[in-house]
């Protein structure tokens, strides 16, 4: 009993643990860069394997808090880390039983009070969510996209209203729901996007801007101006079920 619980608490098992979770993490965040959220949800994040990993890192940090029973006062801090760790791993636990995701796609002036969500169908927002405007910033000289922001107002049933901007790794979190910014869509027109809302996870879609490209004609004593571009736009949210309505 002493050998196999001194197997799961050692350090090498930890340390092989955590590269892989890291490098689990690293090929999440590029396939959610190149192919959407949902598909790193389904192909990382919440794949068997990358479950089974922080399980058992759970079981390795919980182990090693056991082998050093019992505890003296020169243990606290080592109590603590190792308890943050598993407080952090019973909260994803929490989240992935209880949570409520979906998506509100909007263009730029519309307003959505409800998300679509795979799992539940529609759910409704306790608030309205408007689009004001979004921008979508390049790297220079390419078309690659740096950075997404869209200006949205969160309206309330009372008629109280605040505005807030949204943009990747900047949140918008309201009555227990976070929002962010998901991926965006291109039409011939205008632009567009996509968000999902749940409990605790997200997203939301918005977007529309009309920008302008003029072009050379034949004639150099005439210009003629390229069909406008429609482009949208996708932010997430997500309720935790811990956090209120």
């Amino acid at each position: 009993m002493k050998k196999l619980l001194s197997t799961l608490a050692s350090l090498k098992l930890a340390v092989i643990l955590l590269v892989l979770l890291l490098l689990g993490l690293a090929a999440g965040t590029i396939v959610e860069s190149s192919s959407g959220v949902a598909v790193a949800g389904r192909q990382v994040y919440y794949a068997w394997w990358f479950i089974a990993l922080q399980a058992a890192f759970a079981v390795n940090v919980l182990a090693s808090i056991v082998a050093f029973f019992p505890w003296g006062q020169s243990r606290i801090g080592f109590l603590t880390a190792h308890g943050a760790l598993l407080v952090i791993l019973a909260g994803a636990v929490t989240s992935w039983f209880f949570k409520v995701e979906g998506q509100l796609q909007l263009w730029k002036g519309e307003s959505g009070d409800a998300i679509a969500s795979p799992d539940s169908g529609r759910v409704a927002l306790p608030f309205t969510v408007k689009l004001d405007d979004f921008r979508v910033d390049h790297y220079p000289g390419t078309m690659r996209p740096s950075n997404f922001r869209s200006d949205v107002e969160v309206i309330e049933p009372s008629g109280a209203r605040f505005k807030a901007a949204i943009w990747m790794n900047h949140e918008l979190e309201h009555q227990g729901w976070r929002f962010f910014q998901s991926s965006y869509r291109q039409e011939e027109g205008r632009v567009g996007g996509r968000a999902g809302s749940g409990r605790p996870r997200r997203r939301r879609r918005a977007g529309s801007a009309r920008p302008r490209r003029w072009a050379r004609s034949p004639s150099p004593s005439r210009c003629r101006r390229t069909p406008p571009i429609r482009r949208s736009r996708r932010f997430g949210a997500s309720r935790c079920s811990t956090t209120g309505a």
